[in-house]
């Protein structure tokens, strides 16, 4: 299984892009549930197997979307998955590429360059941003290695962040990449968090080391 970013285009406008487990699928059947790990996480699976439909069991998942491409990589359609219940839940899909999203995720958004009108398209990289932008590759390669954290070892890395002292223009966008993967899984947070009345993230809290307690982050004394 390898991660990389996902980008894809729904309109001439935008992309959009976030980190996937990139799956090649031999068979027609899926179980997801046996993919996840702690977390609902995005998948991206590339249809190897020769049968005209794929068959997804998404029984006790969380809410998903589901975006479908076909032989071209071009966009045909999304749908939902959102049961949350033990209750047998399967989709049935003659797709070539198929991405799984939580459902509610954050991702990035940037203007679309030299796209052609109208192309609805993904394409699958290493980096997300432009070369030029500052620590564009750390970005990405901080981005890809939180995302592939179990819950355990991604609160483990922020409180070894409570314990550094010295400042560098780098942990500002290290610690932003973190931000943004916390704030992506589906425990509560929102103790690391300041927010506005808008509910904006305002200020992130890496003072003191938490613990996970029945699925909500918790302050150590």
């Amino acid at each position: 299984m390898n991660t990389l970013f996902l980008r894809v285009s729904f309109d001439s406008v935008t992309t959009i892009s976030l980190p996937a487990n990139i799956i090649e699928l031999e068979e027609a059947n899926v179980v997801v549930y046996k993919l996840l790990q702690d977390h609902p996480k995005t998948f991206f699976f590339t249809i190897k197997h020769q049968h005209l439909n794929t068959l997804l069991d998404l029984t006790n998942c969380a809410p998903y979307e589901l975006w479908y491409f076909d032989k071209e990589k071009q966009f045909t359609g999304k749908s939902f998955s959102l049961q949350t219940g033990q209750a047998p839940f399967l989709i049935q899909t003659q797709a070539r590429f198929i991405a799984l999203v939580p459902y509610g995720i954050k991702y990035a958004g940037h203007l679309n360059q030299n796209i052609q009108p109208g192309k609805r398209s993904f394409t699958l990289s290493e980096t997300f941003l432009p070369e030029t932008e500052l620590h564009a590759a750390d970005i990405a390669r901080w981005t890809l290695s939180f995302f592939d954290l179990t819950d355990e070892e991604l609160i483990e890395t922020l409180n070894q962040e409570t314990q550094k002292k010295g400042w560098v223009g780098a942990r500002a966008y290290y610690n932003s990449c973190l931000k943004n993967e916390i704030r992506n899984r589906s425990f509560n947070s929102d103790i690391l968090f300041d927010f506005d009345v808008d509910g904006r993230i305002v200020a992130f809290s890496i003072g003191k080391k938490v613990a996970l307690v029945k699925d909500t982050l918790n302050f150590l004394e």
